[in-house]
C-alpha cells in the first residue's frame, strides 16, 4: 500500500502547478486517479477502498481528491456492503 503513496507523490512531483497560484489543477489530479486504476485494475473494491483510506489519512487536498475520485469511479460496482461503508445505505 505504501507503494501507492510513493506513486502518487512521484506523479505530483511530475505534475506542473498552476503558475502564480502554487496548486494543481483538479483535472491533473484526476489523471493520476486514472493511472492508479490502470495499475490495480484487477483488484477488488475492498482493496480500492483501503487505498482510499490510506490516501485520506494523509489529510491533504491532493490525496483526498484522488481518494474520492477512486471511490466515485467504482460507483457502478458497489454492493450493499460498500454502501454501508460509505454510509449511504
Amino acid at each position: 500500500m505504501k507503494d501507492i503513496l510513493l506513486f502518487v507523490e512521484n506523479e505530483l512531483k511530475n505534475t506542473k502547478k498552476v503558475p502564480l497560484m502554487d496548486h494543481y489543477k483538479t483535472t491533473d489530479i484526476r489523471k493520476i486517479t486514472g493511472k492508479i486504476l490502470r495499475n490495480i485494475e484487477k483488484k477488488s473494491n475492498d482493496y480500492v477502498f483501503s487505498i482510499c483510506d490510506i490516501l485520506l489519512e494523509q489529510r491533504n487536498w491532493h490525496m483526498g481528491v484522488i481518494a474520492y475520485d477512486l471511490a466515485y469511479r467504482l460507483r457502478n460496482q458497489y454492493d450493499k456492503k460498500h454502501l454501508m461503508y460509505l454510509k449511504i445505505g
